[in-house]
């Protein structure tokens, strides 16, 4: 990833967070929860299964909310990680065509020694 890409997902991943963080800690009941999928709610057991996620929802909304925010803290974190070894790490230096070419056209060591031999 190139430097502006990484500083583009660090400042989106923190805007996502501070989404997160404004939406109000005190909400005790969340109100009805609902599941839904757009594909394979067809299946038998969908229903059922959707009420169920929703049940659990509602139960542990105060425990989900702070898993979610922790979760993108830690992405927060990781890209602030992966964008600072990115800027420390030394540039390297760009070695003009006409240089590399007459580098790559010249004998190797190995070559020189063999012909010498």
């Amino acid at each position: 990833m190139t430097e502006a890409s990484l500083l583009r997902a660090l400042a989106d991943s923190l805007d996502e967070l501070e989404a997160l963080k404004h939406f109000p800690a005190d909400v005790t009941d969340p109100g009805t929860v609902t599941v839904e999928w757009t594909a394979s709610s067809d299946h038998p057991g969908y229903a059922v299964l959707s009420q169920a996620i929703s049940a659990m929802v509602e139960q542990h909304w105060n425990a989900l909310r702070s898993q979610v925010i922790k979760k993108k803290e830690s992405e927060v974190s990781a890209t602030r990680k992966e964008w600072s070894e990115l800027a420390a790490a030394p540039a390297t230096p760009e070695v003009p065509v006409s240089d590399s070419l007459s580098a790559a056209m010249a004998p190797s060591r190995v070559q020189l020694v063999q012909r010498q031999a």
